[in-house]
């Protein structure tokens, strides 16, 4: 007896030995330098397979141009995961809306850029359990190769989170994208909308063009499919992003928000980000909307953010380009 519990213990240390090291987080990536992406076509830059579940953990590329800053180059990264029709498209203004030739640099442990000339980077987590294809080509009126630097590097047997928690194994990574569209004064915009269940992550968000300052006013909503009234996230535009009062304090870059350009009292253009890291927005099965407002109105005591009443200020037509992160489940 002593002998065959002696046995079947030593086998369940075996097997929970085994089944440790069949988990253990293992890091894999690739990385180029100075590889040449002709222009008015996508170049493979790597096709990673894996028979275990994944996430792609960081990405960062900086490039030289033959061409002037004027043509506002960038390189359009595309990464499909275990086969899905629509790919994820990275560039500099998706990820950290700003330009790829900037005047500054700046950053969170998210995002952010290192440099007056490209330097982009993303630690931003993309789960796929297959296969993952990163393609890569050069934007705008660039007529030559473009020369790009760049790296990848991923965690296998890693469970990405929010806020501490876990999302499900099925999770995966999305984007929602505006460019440069035009919406009516008072026009709700649906940043999100989707019928499963997930998570907003993280925004940036863009306000091209207005010729009235009150396009600020504008709220922030989220809603369940199964939820008879929005549950309001941002009083204000600048509120929504971590400041007051039409960005008084001027530009700033928190872990959790920021303003990057145009950030002062009756600005008409301007760029910021938000992330839900600590801050989670979940919503179970049955989907969720997430919207913002051209602009909004007031009750008869002066209250905000209800879907009828009277206009706060005088909000004009406004153009904006919005880039929304998000999980679905």
């Amino acid at each position: 007896k002593m002998l065959r519990s002696s046995i079947s213990l030593l086998i369940c240390v075996i097997l929970l030995v085994s089944a440790a090291n069949a988990a253990a987080p293992s890091t894999f990536g690739s990385a180029y330098s100075m590889i040449q992406l002709p222009p008015g076509q996508d170049t493979v830059l790597w096709d990673y397979r894996t028979t275990t579940y994944s996430v792609l953990s960081y990405f960062w590329w900086t490039a030289s141009f033959n061409a002037p800053t004027s043509c506002k180059q960038d390189i359009l990264f595309s990464i499909t995961v275990d086969g899905d029709n629509i790919p994820l498209n990275i560039s500099s203004k998706t990820l950290s809306g700003e330009d790829f030739f900037t005047s500054k640099t700046w950053g969170h442990k998210h995002f952010g850029k290192g440099s007056t000339i490209g330097a982009v980077y993303s630690t931003m987590r993309i789960p796929f359990t297959k296969r993952m294809l990163i393609t890569g080509r050069p934007t705008g009126c660039v007529p030559n190769p473009a020369t790009v630097w760049w790296m990848a590097r991923g965690i296998k047997n890693h469970l990405p989170s929010i806020g501490g928690v876990p999302l499900p194994i099925t999770a995966r990574l999305r984007q929602s994208s505006i460019v440069n569209t035009k919406f009516k004064r008072l026009e709700y915009v649906n940043l999100v909308q989707t019928n499963k269940a997930g998570a907003i992550w993280h925004t940036i968000f863009e306000m091209v063009d207005t010729t009235s300052p009150n396009w600020i006013e504008g709220c922030f909503r989220i809603q369940g499919q199964n939820q008879k009234n929005p549950t309001v996230i941002g009083t204000g535009f600048e509120d929504y992003f971590q400041s007051s009062f039409t960005f008084s304090g001027g530009e700033f870059q928190f872990p959790e928000a920021g303003c990057l350009h145009g950030c002062f009292v009756n600005s008409l253009a301007l760029s910021a980000y938000k992330v839900h890291d600590q801050d989670g927005l979940f919503f179970d099965a049955g989907g969720f909307t997430y919207s913002w407002r051209v602009g909004d109105v007031t009750n008869s005591i002066g209250e905000k953010c209800f879907d009828q009443g009277t206009p706060a200020g005088d909000p004009h037509d406004s153009v904006i380009s919005v880039n929304v992160w998000y999980y679905e489940w």
